[in-house]
């Protein structure tokens, strides 16, 4: 039955650890000996070739493998890993991307291509900057502002108001200076880039920030030209304007849960948004529309089903 699906078959995507596919009769010779415009996806936590292939692979391990967990969070803190399946997420679109670019290989070509995709390589794409920085001989050093990069200047970091947070990004020091009434700022907007004196703007403004609310500063900043934005909960994200425009919350039916509310697909095209058009399916429900696609008939997908094959 695979083999009769992967004759027919654009795109083959299969996560299993490295060699089980083999094992099955199944792996990239054999699936392109049956099919030689296929596209072949193997996606894995560590890469084909890795020596932990046969480890588990998971977002949190390899955020802690790949560093990402220690660059997060503040100086004085432990390693803080982000606080969504964040290489999960990546490694996926990066899947995608792959897909895209073997099929436009193929259409060039005219056969298919073997596409590796591992979570760790994920997770190390989304430090290119972190990493380049210390690849060429440069150390990370993670900042009181609640920043691990070093490549960002001062006013750059998240702050405490007196009733939430803000973040500052690359605001004008001498902006800021007349915005918060602080004349101590005004020796450090002489430098264009404060790389340096990162630590020494974050204890100036720090007992300022406490004194106001963060909508209060918001009021105050944004006018003036500072880079300033609220850091939200979700309950004030989803009720903020900015989110409410961006058409982010579609509803749809589940046949279980009945009318949940979901993400929408978050690009948007010329001709119209694209929707959910059913939910994820439970575990087999699509099985026998494929096989009747695949060219099985009735007794067939019988016999399927009483062998437990499917």
């Amino acid at each position: 039955m695979a083999r009769h699906l992967i004759e027919r078959a654009d795109v083959l995507v299969q996560n299993f650890r490295p060699g089980v596919m083999d094992r099955f009769g199944l792996g990239w010779d054999a699936a392109q000996a049956l099919n030689p415009r296929l596209i072949y996806v193997s996606a894995s936590g560590y890469g084909t070739t890795s020596p932990y292939r046969e480890r588990p692979g998971q977002d949190l391990l390899m955020q802690a493998l790949s560093g990402l967990a220690t660059i997060s969070g503040r100086a004085g803190q432990p390693p803080t890993p982000v606080g969504t399946a964040v290489v999960d997420q990546h490694g996926a679109t990066l899947l995608a991307l792959g897909v895209l670019a073997a099929l436009l290989e193929r259409a060039r070509t005219g056969r298919g291509l073997h596409v590796d995709v591992s979570m760790l390589r994920a997770a190390l794409d989304l430090q290119l900057e972190v990493a380049t920085y210390f690849l060429n001989g440069a150390r990370l050093q993670k900042s009181a502002t609640g920043l691990a990069s070093t490549f960002h200047p001062a006013p750059y970091g998240v702050y405490a108001t007196r009733d939430g947070w803000l973040v500052l990004s690359l605001a004008p020091l001498a902006a800021l200076a007349d915005a918060l009434a602080v004349p101590e700022l005004r020796p450090y907007a002489a430098v264009t880039w404060n790389f340096d004196a990162r630590e020494e703007v974050a204890r100036l403004l720090e007992p300022v920030l406490r004194r106001r609310t963060t909508a209060a500063w918001l009021e105050r900043l944004v006018p003036r030209g500072v880079w300033a934005a609220a850091v939200n909960g979700h309950a004030e994200t989803f009720a903020d304007p900015a989110v409410q425009a961006a058409d982010a919350v579609e509803e749809v039916e589940h046949p279980v849960a009945g009318r949940v509310k979901l993400l929408r697909f978050p690009v948007e095209f010329s001709t119209g948004r694209a929707s959910v058009r059913r939910p994820a399916p439970g575990a087999g429900e699509h099985t026998e529309e494929i096989l009747r696609e695949a060219g099985y008939g009735d007794a067939e997908i019988r016999a399927l089903r009483a062998e437990g094959a499917v």
